[in-house]
């Protein structure tokens, strides 16, 4: 092998290794209850044989109250999301856990363990995925400097560093699959080979047993690559794993949830428009501020179209424009918590890949190339906004969970990278501890009526009646914040809903002072009686009525607006 050869043969090693250190280098985890079960999967596999999640139950899901994160039946306890991103990483906790178990341990130790050792796991499935975007740059003939670049932007230039690398989510093990799926095509069309074709099945049914959002990317690749098989044999291979990886995910989703699409069931209403405008521009979560590089992806689709790779080109972009569609039929496109635009993680690469024949086209072009430059240090910058500093400003959650105000999406002036880097530079002394008394009254209007799945917003008045203020701004861990929400039950006295709507009380109550606050109450698809528990909650402390605080009880009626 001679020496101009090497930087090409060892490109993914160098990519895959600068990675993993760097998204190791920040030493803590960054996730959120959806990286919960996967985090505790192989840990319930390694100690007990299940990913049941039963020891964990008491810790996660007190009586009378079960996280969003986490599915409850009469079988055992059980994530809500994917354990295939826990089943997959299972092999890197083999040594820890058998070092971690040398001594009788509590559940709640395997809990805190797990939770930290998922950062770990993450780390390496995203510096893999790395890896393997480097080799399918090569492999479609990229020279060594333009592999690394464009490794270099997907490795810190993307989700890849502030989400996908920092807990376990469904993105990092949904992307490393399809650029698996991604690879093998590519190596199938150059060298048809059963072996291929078998790696390429199971990568494809990996990407939908992982976060079947991640089908509509994976599959128009799948079919270019097996454009030209003509072997049985071969079609098989693709298709038999691919098959199975996906019924299985149906069965386990039918048993546990009692649905064949599980939690996918409700996650699909009508497509809204805006929601196409929010994932490209948003401030909290467009694609373009936090990801400007997917600006190169146009003028690469145009140079693609004469390139030997064309097809392939067309099935990325075929998938990226059907992704982004999908995405605007989803209720919840900001994604909830989490820094950045979460869900247009698996797209990332697949912008970069159709960036290429641009960067290759004009890499002796000095302008261009700066502006390519430009844009991928951009994303960097940001990037490494999520890494280092998120969550310290509690954008999230402060003044109110954002989930209760899609309104905060779109504030220029108080966006996740500005708080952030706001918050790093001036840290304001917040009064934010937890509380050691808890006092309250409410004063709500006895009844309300609503249509059903109709929202409204409704003025309650809430005094504080005990001796220390409450704090409307959290701590570095975004916790001791004091929200007003609510749970609602059904006359049988069970719980309809027991996460509600946050509304922020706009300043810090005092002891005595008293607050009108308009709170968000959206009614139940289904017509009924129902009571409506006002309360509040200090965030990531406790609830009110937990710490023996009477919620206040609303009638809430639900039933058809009449006719006019």
């Amino acid at each position: 092998m001679g020496k101009a050869s090497r930087p090409r043969r060892f490109a993914p090693e160098l990519a895959a290794a600068l990675a993993l250190v760097l998204y190791l280098a920040n030493g803590r985890t960054i996730g959120s209850g959806d990286t919960v079960g996967p985090a505790l999967v192989p840990v319930s596999i390694l100690t007990r044989g299940t990913v049941d999640l039963k020891q964990f139950g008491s810790l996660l899901a007190p009586p009378g109250m079960v996280p969003y994160f986490l599915h409850v039946n009469a079988a055992g306890v059980w994530p809500v999301y994917s354990i295939v991103p826990g089943i997959l990483v299972t092999p890197l906790y083999v040594a820890p856990v058998w070092w971690h178990g040398r001594v009788a341990r509590s559940a709640a130790d395997w809990l805190r363990f797990a939770l930290r050792w998922q950062k770990f796991a993450a780390a390496v499935v995203t510096a893999a995925s790395v890896w393997v975007f480097t080799d399918l740059v090569l492999a479609l003939g990229a020279p060594a400097g333009a592999a690394l670049a464009l490794a270099f932007a997907y490795a810190f230039g993307s989700e890849a560093w502030s989400v996908s690398a920092q807990a376990l989510w469904q993105h990092g093990p949904a992307a490393l699959a399809l650029l698996v799926l991604a690879r093998t095509a590519v190596g199938y069309r150059q060298r048809p080979a059963s072996g291929v074709a078998l790696a390429g099945g199971v990568a494809l049914g990996l990407a939908a047993a992982v976060r079947p959002f991640t089908l509509v990317l994976a599959l128009p690749v799948a079919v270019w690559g097996v454009g030209r098989c003509r072997r049985i044999l071969h079609a098989l291979a693709w298709g038999v794993p691919a098959l199975a990886l996906g019924a299985t995910w149906l069965l386990y989703s039918r048993w546990v949830f009692g649905h064949s699409l599980g939690m996918y069931r409700d996650a699909f209403g009508w497509p809204d428009p805006a929601a196409l405008y929010g994932l490209l521009a948003s401030p909290a979560r467009g694609l373009l501020p936090y990801f400007p590089a997917a600006l190169l992806a146009l003028p690469g689709v145009l140079v693609g179209r004469t390139t030997r790779w064309r097809g392939f080109m067309t099935a990325l972009a075929v998938g990226a424009v059907g992704h982004l569609v999908l995405l605007t039929w989803h209720p919840d496109w900001g994604g909830g918590h989490g820094f950045g635009p979460r869900y247009m993680t698996e797209v990332e690469p697949v912008l970069l890949l159709l960036a290429l024949p641009w960067i290759l086209a004009c890499r002796r072009d000095r302008l261009r190339t700066g502006v390519a430059a430009a844009l991928v240090a951009w994303g960097v910058a940001v990037q490494s906004v999520g890494a280092f500093l998120y969550p310290g400003g509690c954008w999230d959650d402060d003044p109110v969970p954002v989930e209760s105000d899609s309104a905060r999406l779109w504030d220029w002036r108080d966006n996740p990278v500005f708080r952030e880097i706001r918050t790093a530079v001036v840290r304001p002394a917040r009064p934010s501890a937890p509380l050691s008394r808890w006092a309250a009254r409410y004063r709500v209007p006895a009844s309300l009526d609503l249509a059903p799945g109709a929202s409204a917003l409704f003025p309650v008045e809430v005094r504080n009646t005990g001796a220390e203020p409450w704090p409307n701004h959290g701590t570095s861990e975004c916790a001791c914040i004091v929200h007003l929400s609510w749970h609602l039950r059904d006359l049988e006295n069970r719980f309809v809903r027991y996460e509600g709507t946050r509304a922020a009380l706009g300043r810090i109550v005092r002891s005595g002072e008293s607050v009108v606050v308009p709170l968000p109450v959206t009614a139940p698809g289904a017509e009924g009686i129902y009571l409506l528990e006002v309360t509040l909650v200090q965030e990531r402390v406790a609830w009110f009525e937990d710490k023996g605080v009477k919620p206040a009880r609303v009638l809430l009626r639900v039933r058809p607006e009449p006719a006019r």
